[in-house]
């Protein structure tokens, strides 16, 4: 007869917890932040690199008689059509990345078990975080807008 040692629950906690995969799991929060405040700088350098040029198109078509409320509306305008396209297309990529990534993942350190693991992103968050993204560059474009 042989004897095998018991694993506890927190034997494979604390391996877990010293693995990459708890490691990668840890920085997903502050990435993500990070790639928003990139966000936000990208879009504050855009308006910067061109407001020389913004600002003599406006004066012209101040000069022909076009109204200021309505020059207003579509810089913001155009700077909300770019914030609401990229954010789009990120997700869309975010979400393509997590499906070709997700299998090939280890998330377990000891032999994957036997159950079946539902591994579909969350809509809710995906749903969330795509609100938080527009609303943070939504408002980002607006100052810089004005």
């Amino acid at each position: 007869m042989r004897v095998r040692p018991v694993d506890s629950v927190d034997d494979y906690a604390d391996v877990h917890e010293s693995s990459a995969e708890a490691l990668s799991g840890a920085v997903f929060l502050p990435a993500g932040a990070l790639a928003l405040l990139l966000g936000v700088l990208a879009l504050i350098v855009s308006v910067a690199a061109t407001w020389r040029a913004r600002t003599r198109d406006l004066a012209a078509l101040r000069m022909v008689g076009v109204a200021r409320r309505t020059l207003l509306r579509s810089a913001i305008g155009m700077y909300l059509a770019i914030v609401v396209a990229a954010t789009v297309t990120g997700v869309a990529c975010g979400l393509l990345g997590f499906a070709l990534a997700i299998k090939r993942t280890p998330l377990f350190t000891v032999p994957e078990p036997e159950i079946p693991l539902d591994l579909a992103p969350d809509p809710l968050t995906g749903v969330l975080a795509l609100v938080l993204i527009l609303d943070v560059l939504a408002a980002v474009s607006v100052a810089c807008g004005r």
